[in-house]
């Protein structure tokens, strides 16, 4: 009977771990983050593409994934609000791992293979060394380019800083394997690793701001809405975070 009680014990224990080691949120995630929160609107904007009606003349198939890719870049974007390590709202933490981790779930909801978003991820940062002062390929284009053909032809994140694919692999496994198979309430907890982890309850998305200018946009429809220009005293009192505003949806009217 003990024998069978421990086999039991693991088989339940096996059951309801959701999450890897690797696939936990890095240590420098801000305490104000609230994970599912933001991932849950990936989510919805991934279904939005989906539901694109198809652009006459153009594959249906191909605007799709421009669109995904136009809104992730978007939304990571300089001074846009998943700017993490820039954002005032969560720069106290200096998320530069974790940015990276949220990038793979980002993706991940996106409809992105792991593989496309270290490959995008990998592009990316030959054009940040291309404009890095401080980088030996500082402003040397023929080093950019053949970086980046590379990152094309190796299609795994080779060519991006350590451990920055390890990261976006990390979340990308974490929106895999926890998020998506969370319950409602579990999602709601903030952080689908650990149900139980009040770090994660913050409320983002509050009225509050930070000083300075270009973070902020919103969701409408659906949509993010890029940079609203402001993130200053964009609300009475305001200290601390960036205001996401749910725009009203736009309607067409057939006439």
């Amino acid at each position: 009977m003990p024998l069978v009680s421990i086999v039991l014990a693991t088989i339940s224990f096996n059951t309801l771990a959701q999450c890897d080691a690797s696939q936990e949120p890095p240590s420098d995630k801000p305490s104000n983050f609230n994970i599912n929160e933001h991932l849950s609107k990936f989510s919805e904007m991934g279904d939005t593409i989906q539901n694109m009606p198809p652009i006459p003349g153009f594959d249906a198939g191909w605007n799709k994934r421009l669109a995904a890719g136009v809104f992730l870049s978007s939304a990571f974007y300089t001074d846009n609000p998943y700017d993490l390590k820039n954002n005032p709202v969560y720069n106290a933490s200096n998320p530069d791992r974790f940015t990276n981790w949220f990038f793979g779930a980002a993706a991940g909801q996106l409809g992105f293979s792991s593989a496309e978003a270290k490959t995008a991820a990998a592009i990316v940062q030959q054009a940040q060394d291309y404009t890095n002062g401080q980088h030996p390929d500082y402003r040397d284009f023929t080093r950019m380019a053949e970086d980046i053909v590379s990152a094309l032809w190796h299609f795994d994140g080779t060519e991006d800083n350590f451990p920055d694919s390890m990261d976006i692999e990390g979340g990308y496994g974490y929106q895999r394997d926890a998020y998506e198979n969370d319950t409602p309430s579990g999602k709601s907890s903030g952080n689908s690793c650990d149900n139980d982890d009040s770090n994660d309850s913050a409320d983002s998305s509050s009225a509050n701001a930070g000083s300075g200018s270009g973070y902020g946009g919103g969701w409408g429809g659906g949509y993010f809405v890029g940079s609203a220009g402001c993130y200053g005293a964009c609300g009475s009192g305001a200290v601390g975070s960036v205001t996401i505003t749910d725009l009203p949806r736009q309607e067409t009217i057939d006439e």
